[in-house]
C-alpha cells in the first residue's frame, strides 16, 4: 500500500478546508489501497474535534488500518517556522511514502516526496489583491520554492495550470489538472430542502428576495462593480424589496465595498447550513471576479439550481460551461443588464436552473480522489528526483 500523509491543518477553513475534507473522505471510501495519515492541528478545546469532519467510511478505514491521525499538541500555523520541523518529524514518525500539502506552504525539510496543490497565482498576477505588497512578494517566493520542492503540482483547471506555469514558473509537464467538486454543499442543500430550515440563522432565513455573492472582497473580485450594477438594476426596475447578500470573510477591501445602502447586506462568514440555504433561495448568484483558480462558489450555486451570472474569464467558461450567463469583466452596464434579464425573464431563469445541476454533476469528490490517488502512486513509485 502507498502510505500518504495529508496536511489537514486547514480542514476547518472554508475553501481549502472543503477541498481537504472532501478529498480525505473520498480517498478513504474509494481508494482502498491507500493508507492515509491525516496531519492535524487541535481544534478549539476538543482534542477529538479533528474527527468531526470525517464521514462514516473513516470508521471502517480506521478499523482496517488505513487511517491514522498525526495530531500536534499545540497548533502549528501554516507558513510558520515551526511547521518546517514539525511536519518533517511527522513524516518520519509515521513512515510516510509521500506528503500532500493542499496549499503552497510546502515544508522544505520534508524528508519524503511532496505533492502540492496550488489553487491559483492571484497574488502574483494581481498584486493589489494581496493583503500588502510584502505579502505579494512573500507569496511569490514561497510559491516558487513550494513548486520546486514538489514532485507534482496539482491545479484545478487548465486556466489555473497556465497561470501557475507562467507566474510561479512551474514546468507544464510537472502540473496535473484535477477539478474540484461540490458534494458537501450539495448534501447540505438536500437537507435544507427536506425541511431543516429551522437550523438556519434568522438573519439568513429572514432575508427578502436576494441576489447572492459568496467570496472575499479582495480587489480582483470587483465587488464594488457588482454592487453598483445591482443598485442600478434595483432603481431602474423599481425592485424595492430586492437586496444583495454578500457572504464571506471581511478583510482589507471590505470598507471600499460598503456604500451605506440598506439594500446591500454584509453577512460575513456563514456556516454550511446558512450557505446551503442562501444558494437554494437566491434569485440569482453573481460574480464579477477578474481571476479565479476554480470559482467553487459559482459551481456550488449551479449545483443548487441557482441561476449564475459570471464574468467572462477562461476559468469560468471552463468550469461553468453552458450553464451560466457570461458578462465581460469590468463592465458595470453589462452586469446590470444580465441581472435585469435573469430577474425579469422567467424562461431564462428556469433554463439556467435546469442547466446548473446537470453541469455540476460532472464534478464529484470520487473522481477527484481517483485522479489524486493516481498522482500519489506515480510519485511514490518514481525514483526520479525533483
Amino acid at each position: 500500500m502507498t502510505r500518504v500523509g495529508i496536511d489537514a491543518r486547514l480542514a476547518h477553513a472554508t475553501g481549502i478546508g472543503r477541498y481537504v475534507r472532501g478529498l480525505v473522505n473520498a480517498l478513504l471510501e474509494h481508494e482502498r489501497d491507500l493508507e492515509v495519515v491525516v496531519i492535524a492541528n487541535p481544534h478549539g478545546n476538543d482534542p477529538t474535534a479533528v474527527w468531526d469532519w470525517l464521514d462514516a467510511p473513516a470508521g471502517t478505514a480506521k478499523d482496517e488500518g488505513r487511517l491514522e491521525i498525526a495530531q500536534f499538541e499545540k497548533p502549528v500555523a501554516p507558513r510558520s517556522v515551526a511547521e518546517q520541523a514539525w511536519i518533517a518529524e511527522a513524516c518520519r514518525r509515521k513512515k510516510l511514502d509521500l506528503l500532500h500539502v493542499p496549499d503552497w506552504n510546502v515544508p522544505f525539510l520534508a524528508p519524503v516526496p511532496v505533492v502540492a496543490t496550488i489553487h491559483d497565482a492571484t497574488y502574483l498576477r494581481f498584486p493589489e489583491a494581496a493583503p500588502s505588497r510584502l505579502a505579494s512578494l512573500g507569496a511569490g517566493i514561497f510559491m516558487r520554492r513550494a513548486a520546486k520542492k514538489a514532485r507534482r503540482v496539482i491545479v484545478s483547471t487548465r486556466a489555473a495550470a497556465e497561470e501557475v506555469s507562467s507566474y510561479v514558473r512551474v514546468p507544464r509537464e510537472k502540473i496535473t489538472v484535477i477539478p474540484l467538486f461540490v458534494d458537501e454543499v450539495a448534501s447540505w442543500v438536500a437537507r435544507i430542502r427536506l425541511g431543516s430550515c429551522e437550523t438556519v440563522s434568522p438573519r439568513v432565513r429572514e432575508l427578502p428576495r436576494f441576489v447572492l455573492y459568496v467570496g472575499t472582497h479582495l480587489a480582483h473580485k470587483d465587488v464594488p462593480l457588482l454592487i453598483a450594477a445591482f443598485e442600478r438594476v434595483k432603481k431602474e426596475l423599481g425592485l424595492r424589496d430586492l437586496v444583495l447578500a454578500l457572504a464571506g470573510k471581511e478583510g482589507r477591501n471590505t470598507d471600499a465595498c460598503k456604500t451605506g445602502s440598506p439594500s446591500v447586506i454584509f453577512l460575513g462568514e456563514v456556516n454550511d447550513r446558512d450557505l446551503a440555504y442562501l444558494y437554494d433561495r437566491a434569485a440569482v448568484f453573481a460574480t464579477a471576479s477578474r481571476n479565479e483558480g476554480f470559482g467553487l462558489a459559482s459551481l456550488e450555486a449551479l449545483a443548487a439550481g441557482t441561476p449564475v451570472i459570471a464574468s467572462d474569464i477562461p476559468v469560468h467558461r471552463e468550469v461553468l460551461g453552458d450553464a451560466a450567463l457570461f458578462v465581460p469583466p469590468r463592465d458595470e452596464k453589462a452586469f446590470a443588464g444580465a441581472l435585469a434579464r435573469v430577474l425579469t425573464i422567467d424562461a431564462l431563469a428556469k433554463d439556467l436552473r435546469r442547466r446548473g445541476p446537470e453541469r455540476a454533476a460532472n464534478f464529484s469528490a470520487r473522481e477527484t480522489a481517483r485522479a489524486t490517488a493516481a498522482v500519489y502512486r506515480e510519485v511514490a513509485d518514481s525514483k526520479v528526483t525533483a
